[in-house]
């Protein structure tokens, strides 16, 4: 866990260090399991926006991005996160990528939605 934590507490950066390094040769095996896809919804959302493709990728990212910050910033809970994400994507019109203007548009659209979306959650949050 030391270099995990280290690259985490030196982002962007990602200093070296000699003291924490990953010995391929001790580490004998790695175990993957399963991932529940109820306990990790954003998982699910991430690999249903890959099997439609299109714009969804890019709405999933966009809207991530936003939700990430509004729960960072203490506007929404962790659990609004996957939520603002699956509404966004909802709303997403399935649409192909042929040119990069294509790509902005449909980060900037998603981005829209998802702000939206915070503060629908943020206004009822306050309600409450």
């Amino acid at each position: 866990m030391r270099m995990p934590i280290q690259y985490a507490l030196t982002y962007p950066e990602r200093a070296a260090s000699k003291e924490i390094a990953l010995d391929w040769v001790k580490l004998r095996r790695l175990d993957f399991e399963k991932v529940s896809t109820r306990r990790f919804p954003c998982l699910r959302l991430a690999r249903e926006a890959l099997r439609k493709m299109g714009a969804f990728p890019c709405a999933f990212n966009a809207a991530d991005e936003v939700a990430v910050e509004a729960f960072l910033e203490l506007r929404i809970p962790f659990s609004g996160i996957a939520e603002v994400i699956e509404k966004v994507l909802t709303r997403t019109p399935s649409a192909k990528m042929a040119a990069i203007s294509d790509v902005l548009v449909a980060d900037s659209e998603a981005r829209r939605m998802a702000q939206e979306e915070v503060e629908r959650k943020a206004a009822r949050s306050a309600v409450a």
